[in-house]
């Protein structure tokens, strides 16, 4: 049985992104009023840093995506994970990608994942350290999904 799962509607996507940014924008104000100034190395430090950015997507490579399900032949899915990258000066939100194998109830929910990873592959998962920050401008009230170009 094929995998089915939820489709949104562009009025609904672009609506729950604009509510992320909101939260996000809120939240960056909170931080600056209450955190202004984080003991430098610190995780409060780190967590400012990483809710500061303006990263909003990642651009995922079919490549990549094809390398996995070409490493993990019995994978049937992609599991995403939110991450911190902390390789550089400022942490930044990444997102780690591994192939998975799942099962569904007659209802088309997924009921169990099962990561395909290994310890030993030279391809456990993939990574986009490299987020893509919303077409200037934006915000939670005039974002487009549609005009958010790179």
């Amino acid at each position: 049985m094929p995998l089915s799962g939820d489709t949104v509607t562009y009025p609904k996507a672009v609506q729950e992104i604009k509510d992320y940014l909101l939260v996000h924008d809120k939240l960056k104000d909170s931080l600056d009023t209450y955190l202004p100034s984080p003991t430098p190395g610190s995780n409060l430090e780190k967590m400012k840093q990483f809710f500061m950015s303006d990263k909003l997507s990642f651009a995922f490579k079919k490549e990549h995506i094809d390398e996995l399900f070409s490493t993990y032949t019995d994978a049937n899915a992609i599991r995403i994970y939110f991450g911190l990258n902390s390789d550089g000066t400022i942490p930044e939100p990444t997102i780690i990608i591994t192939a998975c194998l799942v099962s569904q109830n007659g209802q088309g929910d997924i009921i169990t994942a099962v990561n395909k990873t290994s310890t030993t592959s030279s391809v456990p998962a993939k990574q986009y350290p490299k987020s893509i920050s919303p077409k200037s401008g934006y915000n939670q009230t005039n974002f487009d999904l549609a005009d958010d170009t790179f």
